[in-house]
């Protein structure tokens, strides 16, 4: 409806809504009515609304699933765990909230069924008579209006309902923010982390591999001191010390040489598992943000759409207030004239117009009220 329903003064809506499409001119919508595109944009904005509403609420249900499942998965560090049960009561609190209000929608659009029904079936026929005196028509129609009061009144605290719920939905999406960010400061901490630990394995490694050349060259000696130990051992029975030295030097250089590289290697093994341990913490971290990502996507694609039904609902409250504003200008017209063949804006063919408009929309409302069933 938001592409003919003008602004109508009485009704109340939240200062920070807008309903797109608006203008603030005062056009009745009796200066439209025989517009051939007018009946068809009521259907079509009716349909949109039902969609819309059933669309939300997939929405709502594809966020609190993966919350739920955030929550419940052991891979998440269980510091970000607990800020997502926070999130998740919110969320399903919200989420409840819409539930109730979509059903409360279904009662107001009922209501407002059975309005437009009455003004196309009863009313504009009911002024079309030729028997019924201008003073009667002024009378019953000041009869009608009053009667619209409460169900005016009724639309206005639904649109500040959703109001509420949206300015929630808001905050719940700046505490999603903070959330992420808070995420990719640990990322980046890890990533610190892990980048030191890259250069120092870079170094332990070229110290290793010069170390293994040292080793090398110690193997090499002790092979060549083995080796001499057999000359040694011919030597033995001339001088038994000489045989004596060289194997100890031999063993002594081996087992030192083996010891200095055991405990090089095992350092090296250490710092590379704990670089591989950071590794591993960082891609965990790296899937948790690229998930929160996906939901903060999910959130702020949901976002328009909850606004779109929170504008969208509101013309609810228009619903009446239009009825009213066409209800009293023909009132104030019949005030101002006792013939209203002599008034162009009061003449029948423009009541039959009228009248063809609220039937209209009183099947397009009550389509809204079979969708959301």
């Amino acid at each position: 409806m938001a592409d003919f329903l003008p602004p109508y003064p009485g009704v109340s809506i939240d200062a920070d809504t807008e309903i797109p499409g608006y203008t603030l001119d005062e056009k009745k919508i009796t200066e439209i009515l025989h517009d051939e595109n007018t009946q068809k944009s009521v259907s079509d904005e009716i349909a949109k609304l039902s969609k819309l509403t059933l669309s939300v609420e997939e929405s709502f249900h594809a966020v609190e699933d993966l919350l739920q499942r955030l929550i419940s998965s052991p891979k998440y560090p269980s510091t970000f765990r607990g800020r997502f049960d926070g999130l998740s009561r919110k969320w399903s609190t919200y989420r409840k909230e819409y539930t109730s209000l979509l059903w409360e929608s279904r009662t107001v659009a009922g209501k407002a069924h059975s309005d437009a029904r009455i003004f196309y079936q009863t009313v504009i026929p009911w002024l079309q008579k030729d028997n019924v005196n201008v003073a009667e028509k002024i009378a019953g129609l000041d009869g009608y209006i009053k009667s619209l009061e409460k169900n005016v009144k009724n639309s206005e605290t639904l649109s500040q309902k959703y109001s509420d719920l949206k300015r929630n939905v808001m905050k719940f999406s700046e505490e999603w923010d903070e959330t992420i960010e808070s995420c990719k400061g640990e990322i980046a901490i890890i990533n610190s982390e892990v980048d030191a630990l890259d250069e120092e394995i870079h170094e332990l490694g070229r110290a290793i591999q010069g170390l293994k050349k040292k080793i090398g060259v110690l193997w090499g000696a002790c092979a060549t001191a083995v080796g001499g130990a057999g000359v040694a051992m011919l030597l033995g029975a001339i001088c038994p010390l000489t045989w004596i030295v060289i194997l100890a030097g031999a063993a002594a250089v081996a087992a030192g040489g083996a010891i200095y590289y055991y405990h090089v290697k095992r350092k090296h093994d250490q710092l590379n598992e704990a670089r591989n341990e950071k590794l591993r913490q960082r891609e965990r971290l790296c899937q948790n943000l690229e998930t929160m990502e996906e939901l903060h996507y999910s959130l702020e694609s949901t976002a328009p759409e909850i606004q779109h039904v929170i504008d969208t609902i509101g013309t609810f409250a228009q619903v009446w207030n239009m009825i009213c504003m066409d209800a009293q200008g023909i009132k104030d017209g019949l005030e101002k004239t006792q013939d209203l063949a002599f008034m162009p804006s009061l003449a029948k063919d423009n009541l039959e117009a009228t009248a063809a408009m609220y039937q209209t929309l009183c099947n397009a409302l009550y389509k809204f009220q079979t969708t959301i069933s």
